[in-house]
This record gives C-alpha cells, structure tokens and sequence, in this order.
C-alpha cells in the first residue's frame, strides 16, 4: 500500500503572537517564535556594529511590555521540543538560540517594519511589500506572498468555523494542471486527517464558497483553542502545515506571525 503524506501539526504551546514554541506532534519539526530581546545568540552576526545595532531591545523591555508587542520577533528552527513542565509550571527559561531563519522588525505603535531572512541577510524588505494586498481594493487581512521557492500564496482569514487563518496556492503556480480542491492530494489529506476536519469545512458546501477560489490548494491552516473546549496537557492551538511544504515552514509561520500582528493591531 502506498504511503499517505502526513502534514505536520504543530501545537501552539501559549497562543501568543509574539512568544511560543510550536511542536510537530509527531517530533518531525520544532520552530520558535520569541522577541528578539530573547535571543542570546546574535542573529545574522556579520560585524560587532551590525550585532549591537540589532540587540539594542533589552530583555527586560520586551517583557514588561508584553509578548504582543516586541520591537523585533524571531522564527526559529530549535530542533528539539519545548519543555512541557516548564509551560505547566509557567516558569520558562531562555534558551540559547542561534540564527533565526527569520527577523521581523516593527515600528512604534506596532507599525510594519521590515523581514530579512536567514538565507539572504544582507537584504532587508519591507513587510507591506513582502507580504502585501492581494488587490487594490482587498482588505488588510488578505495577503499574499512569494516564498523561497518562487511560489505565491494566499492567507485567507477565517474562511470557516474554527479556523483562523489558511494558506492556499494556486495549482498554476505549481506548474500542475488545476483541479477541484476535494480532489488534490494536499487538500484531501487537510480535509481527510487535519484535527480541524470537525468544522464546517469539510462537509458544509456553504463554507467551501467562503474560499475566494475553489481550485485553490491548501498548503496550511491555523486554529486557536475555544475558550469554552476543555484542552488536556495541550493548549489545542494547531498550525497545520501540508508536509509538500515543509521546506518553507519558517517562512509560513513568519506570515503567519505578521497576518496576527495585523489584525490584534488593526493594521
């Protein structure tokens, strides 16, 4: 029998925009979202000029004014799960950190900063313009962007009952012919095996035409907790990412990252 790909659910351990680890149920991935001021090790260290000019955020500044509003928010790849004791117990150390595959900066009040990534440092870009409206005359929550591997992708908010957010593509930009979103093997292992396979999405055709295009593919899918479902040694927090895309996972959650920081900031 040939083997189903199984896209990574990765818990959010705290929910939080600025500040939590989120861990493969299956110890396939391990990323970290954390304020800059965390980070112990320098990132993107070239000259003792650029380090200090990026580590100017003390600690104890980010802190106090809360995880949603650091000055500068790295993605990590940790390789290793988070502690769960240390989340139980609500006391978390900082960890030694190295580069991050990315750095979103912001302005005053939250304002849009710029992105520069692990594999390109020398080039800052403006956030506005890497992940930018899908339309002239689109809303700030839908947003669109090209990924490392040349592909564009759309965050969509809240196409149906819980979920939050999803990332889809084009089948065009996959250089394979288009196809109903029920019949590709991406969408169908989401709608088939994701823990959000519950909502409306899968069985309800009313929010199937909430999508802006029903050839879309979903590459990932976000989900927060409902403050009334119990939730047992788990936040029940899922970023799902379709395991074709693991490759731009990082970047996935740093557009993640940016499409919360629009909207907790109506930006």
């Amino acid at each position: 029998m040939q083997g189903r790909s199984l896209p990574f659910y990765l818990e959010d351990r705290t929910g939080h925009v600025a500040d939590s680890d989120f861990d493969d149920m299956y110890d396939r991935l391990f990323l970290r979202v954390a304020p800059h001021a965390a980070v112990t090790a320098p990132p993107f260290a070239r000259t003792s000029s650029a380090s200090s000019a990026l580590s100017t955020l003390s600690e104890e500044s980010a802190l106090s004014e809360g995880p949603a509003d650091p000055s500068a928010i790295g993605i990590f790849n940790t390789g290793r799960r988070s502690s769960t004791r240390e989340y139980l117990s609500g006391r978390r150390t900082s960890r030694s950190l190295q580069r991050p595959a990315a750095l979103l900066e912001f302005g005053r009040h939250g304002a849009l900063g710029t992105v520069v990534f692990e594999k390109s440092p020398e080039r800052r870009v403006q956030i506005g313009q890497w992940l930018r409206k899908t339309g002239m005359f689109s809303g700030s929550l839908s947003r669109k962007f090209t990924a490392a591997d040349g592909r564009e992708y759309r965050w969509i908010h809240r196409p149906s009952e819980g979920t939050e957010w999803m990332l889809v593509t084009a089948p065009s930009s996959l250089g394979v012919p288009s196809a109903p979103l029920s019949s590709s093997p991406s969408s169908t292992s989401f709608l088939s095996s994701s823990p959000l396979s519950s909502s409306p999405l899968s069985s309800s055709p009313s929010s199937m035409s909430s999508m802006p295009e029903m050839r879309d593919i979903v590459v990932a899918s976000y989900a927060l907790k409902p403050p009334s479902k119990p939730a047992y040694n788990t936040s029940g927090n899922v970023l799902m990412i379709n395991e074709a895309w693991a490759g731009i996972a990082a970047e996935i959650l740093a557009s993640l990252v940016v499409m919360r920081h629009i909207a907790a900031h109506g930006l």
